[in-house]
């Protein structure tokens, strides 16, 4: 089975891969896990951090400065320095991702699964090192098992063919 993909995927579709991708080891103990989305995750302690330091901030001016109040002042600074380093990651690779307007070719034979990037890079994961296939609410997932954090996301509008593939040529791997 062979599908060309000509036309860029949604922002969801690009967020959810790298929601799956930076929870790799995560799914690798638990296929069905319930995935935890770290852009909302990142985001939430940001705000809440950077109201707390404000919050002593104003303490500070009311009521003076103390060896605790600046203790907790410089944890604050450097949660909210690492929640903004990682949404900006985040962030970085989901654009990156979406930017790519080259052409894909996705394919399924008795070797196993193939992403071909056109001009870029061939990615593949034979049958023997598949870890599991899970349709999320956006893509369906290959994931290796190695530890290299390997996958390949598909949009979901794909499913069927995807899943008329695997019935008829290898229903011994489910479907999560």
């Amino acid at each position: 089975m062979r599908i060309e993909i000509k036309e860029r995927g949604s922002e969801e579709f690009y967020r959810e891969t790298v929601i799956v991708a930076s929870q790799y080891q995560n799914l690798m103990k638990n296929p069905q896990r319930k995935l935890k989305n770290p852009f909302k995750s990142y985001r939430t302690g940001l705000i809440l951090c950077s109201v707390l330091f404000l919050l002593l901030g104003v303490l500070i001016v009311l009521w003076g400065i103390d060896t605790t109040v600046v203790v907790a002042l410089v944890v604050l600074a450097v949660n909210i320095i690492l929640s903004i380093i990682l949404l900006r990651n985040l962030n970085k690779l989901k654009n990156t991702l979406m930017n790519d307007t080259r052409t894909s070719v996705f394919s399924m034979d008795e070797r196993g699964v193939e992403l071909d990037k056109e001009g870029a890079h061939v990615v593949r994961i034979a049958w023997d090192n598949l870890a599991f296939i899970r349709v999320f609410d956006k893509s369906i997932c290959f994931a290796a098992k190695e530890g290299t954090g390997l996958t390949i996301s598909i949009d979901r509008k794909y499913e069927d063919e995807i899943r008329g593939y695997m019935k008829e040529n290898k229903p011994d791997y489910p479907i999560l």
